[in-house]
């Protein structure tokens, strides 16, 4: 699997873990963001675009739990790893109970954090094959877009900018991350930019066609698709 991309945060406290786990998930290939307290966590799950979470059941005196809490209560289906030194039966059932995907105990070997990792990440892709923001639909499977009923006629570069915000829908999407996730470009230069906002500006017509519009600029950022109230 490849995992060129992928963002990783790591809520823990314990700087010496962070260094070590963090050098060996950005030795894989993972982009890995780390949060000290259940402060610094939040902030990062409001501006970053995040693909899985490890967090520790203890941060900085406070409960890990209420960074889960915070982000299921956003309705967001981040897949959630529990890594904590807590090996107590109970511990694990109310972790998983609250919306935790995985639980380990530390101290674990690193090649089984990854290979949990991957895992997870496996079913989270497998099981997402259809996306729904309000009106809009996306069929991943058959590659295909409608609102309402109306179809709406993409390009295969359309469908998975338009997929991509989509699965970021009510977050700023840089055009770095759209260079980098979607059109597989490692840097940014003037004609990348150029094809990320012709195609933008495509997609924003189709859909307008078919009675909606949920793309807008993100000033100095990028694009987002809004999330109907």
């Amino acid at each position: 699997m490849d995992v060129s991309g992928i963002s990783v945060l790591l809520v823990e406290d314990d700087s010496a873990f962070v260094d070590v786990i963090a050098r060996g998930l950005r030795a894989e290939g993972f982009h890995v963001f780390a949060a000290p307290t259940v402060e610094a966590a939040q902030q990062l799950l409001v501006e970053r675009i995040l693909d899985l979470m490890l967090l520790d059941l203890s941060v900085a005196g406070r409960d890990g739990v209420e960074v889960l809490d915070f982000l299921r209560e956003s309705g967001r289906l981040m897949p959630c790893i529990i890594i904590s030194a807590r090996a107590e039966l109970d511990e694990r059932i109310r972790a998983l109970g609250l919306g935790a995907d995985d639980y380990l105990v530390k101290p674990f070997a690193f090649a089984e954090l990854v290979a949990r990792i991957r895992a997870l990440l496996r079913r989270a892709r497998g099981s997402e094959t259809v996306l729904m923001t309000g009106p809009l639909r996306l069929d991943l499977i058959q590659r295909r877009a409608t609102v309402g009923r109306t179809p709406v006629p993409l390009t295969a570069r359309e469908f998975d900018l338009l997929a991509y915000l989509a699965q970021h829908a009510g977050r700023p999407v840089s055009r770095d991350t759209l260079a980098r996730d979607v059109l597989q470009v490692r840097s940014r230069a003037t004609p990348v930019d150029n094809v990320i906002e012709v195609n933008v500006s495509r997609l924003r017509a189709r859909l307008a066609e078919a009675g909606c519009q949920m793309i807008s600029t993100v000033r100095g950022v990028g694009y987002q698709l809004a999330v109907p109230s």
